[in-house]
């Protein structure tokens, strides 16, 4: 039998084979013991996530050869409007948030990113929808070495310490006194524990653990990341460094 524990969702009883065969043995994790989390993720990948914390499968695309058909090379599509009235006035077709964001996002988030153009997601979006399973490899190995985080997970600080650096805080302070007017934890919902909210010492504490060198090699990894989507451009990144050494003082 597999054992899954959580503190705040229900438990998971997970029956084998071998349980009705008569060889019974029982494995039980821990969920909010961040070593009990990392071998549960990686032995069973059933395991439902929220957040999204996991690796996610790499994004390929295909490229068609030239001599691979396309659907239009097959039908004849003609317009009932002649000449060029259908392509001065194209129909519109605005998307409507029962087709396409339902269940997805709410309906506050999908008005937000219609009315409001600066609007570009909520903080929470940075960790739902990005890989940081680099930290907790990077934290199963620091524990191997005798590194103790007294059972906090390194995701989790690193998050408020980037809620401190969004909101403009100079020190974590800031963020402990702001959540004394708070009924949950700022990031109740992206977090492990949903009532995880650590104090100063504990930042701290978990921050001057975690090695600048790795720091360094998961801003290599954002870089290499944005260079494949092309959101950025490695010939302007050389053009800068130029710029700076020849302007500087």
């Amino acid at each position: 039998m597999i054992i899954i524990l959580y503190r705040i969702k229900p438990s998971i009883y997970q029956t084998q084979l071998t349980d009705f065969i008569g060889f019974k043995s029982i494995e039980q994790y821990d969920m909010n013991v961040p070593k009990d989390y990392r071998i549960a993720r990686k032995r069973f990948r059933w395991i439902p996530i929220q957040p999204t914390w996991g690796k996610r499968a790499p994004s390929t695309t295909d490229i068609l050869s030239k001599s691979q058909k396309r659907i239009h090379e097959f039908i004849d599509w003609e317009p009932k409007l002649k000449d060029k009235y259908l392509y001065r006035f194209p129909r519109v077709k605005i998307p409507r948030f029962e087709d396409f964001g339902m269940g997805v996002i709410s309906k506050m988030e999908w008005d937000m990113h219609r009315y409001l153009k600066g609007f570009s997601g909520f903080f929470e979006n940075l960790f739902e929808f990005n890989d940081f399973s680099f930290f907790q490899d990077l934290q199963g190995v620091l524990e191997d070495d005798g590194v103790s985080f007294k059972d906090m997970f390194i995701e989790d600080v690193l998050a408020y310490e980037m809620l401190r650096i969004n909101l403009g805080f100079k020190n974590y302070s800031g963020i402990e006194r702001m959540g004394k007017f708070l009924s949950y934890p700022p990031l109740f919902s992206i977090t492990h524990n949903p009532k995880f909210f650590p104090k100063a010492q504990d930042m701290s504490y978990v921050m001057t653990r975690i090695p600048s060198e790795a720091l360094f090699e998961f801003f290599q990894l954002l870089v290499k990341e944005c260079i494949d989507c092309r959101i950025i451009i490695p010939r302007i990144l050389i053009w800068d460094g130029q710029f700076i050494r020849s302007n500087c003082n």
